[in-house]
């Protein structure tokens, strides 16, 4: 092949490849005529020459200025005025790339020709950037994508092998117009999306680094994950005969937290994500990872979102790990303008879509599987009585219950939660023997005449009465009572109690009793199934119905007792059951997916995350802390985040110098006019500790182009499609 010679005659083909070429570019905060003022500045910096070779008319007179002088850095700073060339004409770039496999040569320096040697040297680097599987070849990438890929890659290289190997997040767009109180973050209403462009930019740098990284990273075992010595590329694709490892390229190291997997969601719902079927292509093609998804629906009227979906069950079944649909009374639709059976329709249309990969992975919490989010039932604002009867029995009341303790009263100790190895709840303490009453009598009694109406209740029919252990805890805010924290085999019937403290000015208390649950448990045991995890293969459409019958006279029944929680059994929770119950139908489901454990979860009433955190601002001094043992488990300081200790995320984000934490979740910023990667690790064990920074202890954006924004007025048309 022919050598290339560089010279500085204009005529020349490559005459843009000189350092004299009349390509202005920025770097270092200033503006430079050509690269070879840049690099006879350099010669002098601090000093008024500096500044008098930039502003010189012609490259010649620069390189006389510094002429005899060396650069100590001189490998450095050529580099970076020639990759600031490139990025700022991309054009040089094709050009460059244009001559593979041929030598370049300097004319001016046909001795050490260190311009050849530079000039190839980045040709490498530009032509070592991975290319996506489905490109098929490197001409097929244009070379402004692949400036875009080289700067991602520069921030990239410079992370830890950790942000690759416990990577869980991996988020093409922030932001969501759903709005719904039990998302994990304060999401922003703005949507700040990667385009299909800016999406195969991403992966195509992930995969390049990611390779890179998986070979520096060793197994509990001592062996390196991924053969440093194998085979890697070749023209910028993986050989034919390349064996993806076990986990794939990314989150390989999340040994607690299915390894993986990788999930596309935190603060925003996936399912509405127009280019979601080629983000689970590409993380299963170039970076062997598989996606879990989750999400509240999507409308039926989308045809472009329908048709996505569709394709997803047609051709990705192996690369996806799981979905998971959320159905809440917080979204009911865009804006909330969808009638009731309107959104049954649409829960009925996402469980049809989803079938196929469901039969597939078969349900289960993390392969398929209906989660309902319920609104807390809480009252705030109460008062908080307690005294020692004449018996020495301990009696505490707040709203409509009251406890007597069933011994001489003894010091509570206080008890902890943790969670094992299996993920398996504990509770490490001792409780003590109560008798829970509850009746709306209660509400208004004196202190002193509370032992009285309590033993009056237990003679009246209409008080509800068990016994029960009651637990001391202890959250940021102070102490509170867990009565029967943890879960039975015929249920979950936790009830907390809060008195006031300091930091909790009124006592309040916190309905956990998870009224589907263990109404489907209580219909199950009818029909002789004893184990709460037991099938109900022969269940009928007429058992859904009888279980939506009793569960409407349960909160009958409660009515006589605790009018407010019988107000949301029947507002709350039973609409959302039959809406399910005829979607499920609807959706060709049989009835025994109702009663399967794995499928139908209940997973209780929303936590204090996020926008949540109004439904508990008076029993809680912020959002995060942990109310209730339940929400320990998750996010306590010993619960199941914590013990996988620290994760790793990569999002789209706005950019701008407000508090980070409200741009990294896509916040309302009208301050934020430019998108960005954001890059940061959240050590687990701070979730239930927040602060000012949120959980994240390391955190960096990274400027980033082809992301879309999506206004509040482009609403409607993204969830629900143009009518």
């Amino acid at each position: 092949m022919k050598n290339i010679i560089l010279n500085n005659h204009l005529s020349d083909e490559y005459n843009a490849l000189s350092n004299n070429s009349n390509h202005p570019f920025t770097l270092g905060g200033y503006e430079w005529p050509t690269v070879t003022h840049y690099i006879e500045a350099q010669k002098f910096v601090g000093t008024a020459r500096f500044e008098e070779i930039r502003l010189m008319v012609t490259p010649e007179e620069a390189e006389k200025a510094g002429e005899n002088l060396e650069l100590a850095n001189e490998n450095t700073v050529t580099r970076a005025a020639l990759i600031a060339k490139l990025y700022t004409y991309p054009e040089i770039l094709a050009l460059l790339l244009d001559t593979n496999g041929r030598a370049i040569q300097d004319a001016a320096d046909p001795i050490w020709n260190k311009l050849g040697f530079y000039w190839t040297m980045i040709r490498n680097e530009f032509q070592n950037i991975l290319i996506l599987e489905s490109e098929k070849e490197p001409s097929n990438v244009a070379a402004v994508d692949y400036i875009e890929r080289h700067k991602v890659i520069e921030e990239l290289r410079g992370l830890p092998a950790d942000a690759f190997s416990k990577l869980r997040h991996l988020q093409p767009e922030v932001g969501c117009f759903n709005r719904c109180s039990f998302c994990s973050q304060s999401a922003g209403t703005r949507i700040w999306s990667l385009n299909l462009n800016g999406l195969q930019n991403i992966f195509s740098a992930l995969k390049t680094v990611a390779m890179e990284k998986a070979q520096q990273f060793r197994t509990q075992e001592g062996d390196y994950y991924l053969d440093p010595t194998g085979p890697l590329t070749l023209n910028q694709r993986f050989h034919p005969y390349f064996e993806m490892p076990k986990h794939g390229l990314l989150g390989y190291g999340r040994l607690s937290h299915r390894p993986g997997v990788i999930f596309p969601y935190l603060d925003n719902d996936i399912s509405t994500y127009p280019f979601l079927k080629q983000y689970i292509q590409y993380a299963a093609e170039d970076l062997g990872v598989k996606v879990r998804l989750s999400t509240v629906g999507y409308s039926r009227h989308n045809t472009q979102l329908q048709d996505m979906h569709d394709q997803i069950n047609e051709h990705h079944l192996n690369h996806v790990a799981g979905v998971r649909l959320s159905i809440t009374p917080y979204t009911y639709g865009w804006k909330n303008k969808a009638t009731r059976d309107s959104f049954k329709e649409d829960v009925a249309n996402v469980l049809a879509t989803y079938k196929p990969l469901i039969d597939h992975l078969k349900p289960g919490q993390r392969t398929g599987c209906v989660e309902f989010r319920f609104k807390p039932l809480l009252e705030d604002r109460l008062v908080f009585r307690e005294l020692f009867d004449a018996n020495d029995h301990h009696v505490m009341a707040v709203g409509p219950y009251a406890l007597m303790s069933t011994e001489r009263a003894a010091p509570f100790t206080k008890s902890y939660i943790h969670v094992d190895e299996a993920n398996q709840m504990h509770v490490d303490g001792k409780g003590q023997s109560y008798l829970m009453i509850q009746s709306d009598k209660l509400r208004d009694v004196a202190t002193d005449e509370l032992s009285m109406t309590v033993e009056m209740l237990l003679t009246e029919a209409h008080a509800m009465s068990r016994f029960v252990q009651v637990y001391l805890f202890e959250n940021e805010d102070g102490v509170y009572y867990g009565v029967d924290p943890m879960m039975q085999n015929n249920g979950m019937f936790a009830k907390q109690f809060y008195p006031p403290t300091a930091k909790r000015p009124s006592a309040g208390c916190i309905d956990s009793e998870r009224y589907f649950l263990n109404t489907l448990l209580s219909y199950k045991r009818q029909k002789g199934i004893s184990d709460r995890r037991g099938t109900f293969e022969a269940a009928t459409w007429t058992d859904v119905a009888n279980t939506v019958h009793l569960l409407m006279h349960a909160a009958a029944e409660l009515a006589s007792s605790n009018q407010h929680a019988a107000n949301y059994v029947q507002a709350e929770i039973i609409p959302l059951i039959q809406l399910y119950a005829e979607a499920l139908l609807t959706a060709g489901y049989a009835p025994s997916y109702f009663f399967l454990s794995t499928f139908t979860v209940d997973t209780g009433s929303i936590c204090n995350l996020g926008k949540a955190y109004n439904e508990f601002k008076h029993l809680a001094s912020r959002p995060h802390i942990p109310l209730t043992p339940q929400q320990e488990k998750s996010f306590g300081l010993q619960g199941a985040l914590s013990m996988e200790g620290e994760k790793w995320r990569i999002s789209v984000a706005p950019y701008s110098h407000q508090v980070l934490r409200d741009t990294s979740i896509g916040k309302r910023n009208l301050l934020a006019d430019k998108g960005s990667l954001l890059i940061e690790r959240e050590n687990l064990a701070l979730r239930s500790v927040g602060g000012a920074n949120g959980m994240a202890d390391i955190r960096q954006h990274v400027p980033f182009s082809h992301i879309d924004i999506f206004n509040v007025s482009d609403g409607e048309e993204r969830i629900i499609g143009s009518k």
